[in-house]
């Protein structure tokens, strides 16, 4: 929650700072409305940025089905990457590393608390 904006993300958890974490699916049927999507994510991290409390912003992204997409697809992870604050963005075919990565800091978060 920031001043002027709030969004409640589908899950965060607070280890020394807010992780937030946000499936996000770019599977559209037009290019544009993934470059839009991908900006109203940057807008939306730029609102949030005046939060009091540090945050972190994890990004599960969905990516296109249709191959003609990818080019736009990766023209909105660029979009993204402009996202004040610390962002990470992961992609489908990364979800699994990120899962047993996501695990094991659960479990050390547990085991110190």
């Amino acid at each position: 929650m920031a001043p002027n904006y709030e969004y409640e993300f589908q899950r965060a958890w607070k280890n020394g700072v807010w992780h937030v974490y946000e499936p996000v699916s770019f599977d559209m049927l037009d290019g544009g409305s993934i470059v839009e999507k991908a900006n109203r994510w940057v807008g939306r991290a730029t609102s949030l940025n005046d939060s009091l409390d540090s945050f972190q912003i994890h990004l599960l992204l969905g990516e296109p089905q249709d191959t003609r997409l990818q080019d736009t697809f990766v023209k909105a992870q660029n979009i993204l990457r402009k996202m004040p604050g610390k962002c990470e963005l992961i992609r489908e075919s990364e979800a699994e590393a990120f899962a047993e990565e996501f695990e094991k800091e659960i479990q050390q978060h547990e085991k110190a608390g």
